[in-house]
């Protein structure tokens, strides 16, 4: 229940950022049941006149707080991948609490060198962040960021994502480090802002 309203309360919080706009929403499990989406979510497109729909692929808790990768569809066929913030409020109900949108694989492709394009949102109480990453191209499986206050927060690659959150708060610079999947540290990379 807490992951379907979290769901609805992501839906509502990118209705404001995409106004008028209807979604339609898929989970993805699987190659093959993300292509029965696919084929699915764009009859229901066509038949009832929707003009974007959301898949979600990833997430990551804390208990009051939580990070989603989503991949917006839009009707002209384009994709956006955005990570979105949430949060429990004095309700114990599940709120939008921000988001931003992820540089898409294809921007990421065109660049020869190991880069992490992390979209984060740092408040008082948290931080959140999230990336597409292509983990078959350099080798990374994992991806750890360390933060100046001694903060060391750490994913795995999975869905070709990496997502971070932290009920802490943390300033900038960080340094993200790469591994492969034999732990071996295989780069190092320094997020200035």
């Amino acid at each position: 229940m807490e992951g379907q309203n979290s769901h609805q309360a992501i839906i509502e919080g990118l209705k404001d950022a995409f106004t008028a706009l209807e979604f339609n929403m898929h989970s993805s499990t699987s190659v093959q049941s993300q292509e029965q989406e696919r084929e699915s979510l764009e009859n229901e497109n066509r038949s009832h006149g929707q003009a974007i729909a959301i898949r979600f692929i990833r997430e990551r808790s804390l208990p009051d707080q939580q990070v989603h990768f989503v991949i917006i569809e839009k009707k002209d066929g384009q994709q956006e991948y955005w990570f979105c913030c949430m949060r429990r409020d004095s309700l114990n109900h599940w709120e939008f609490a921000g988001g931003g949108e992820v540089y898409k694989k294809e921007e990421i492709l065109e660049n020869s060198f190991l880069m992490l394009n992390l979209a984060s949102i740092r408040q008082k109480n948290g931080f959140w962040a999230g990336a597409s990453f292509l983990n078959s191209r350099f080798g990374v499986e994992r991806v750890r960021l360390s933060f100046r206050e001694g903060i060391v927060l750490e994913d795995t690659v999975q869905s070709d994502v990496v997502l971070f959150i932290t009920d802490e708060a943390v300033t900038r610079p960080v340094q993200a480090e790469f591994y492969d999947r034999t732990g071996n540290r295989i780069s190092i990379q320094s997020l200035p802002h």
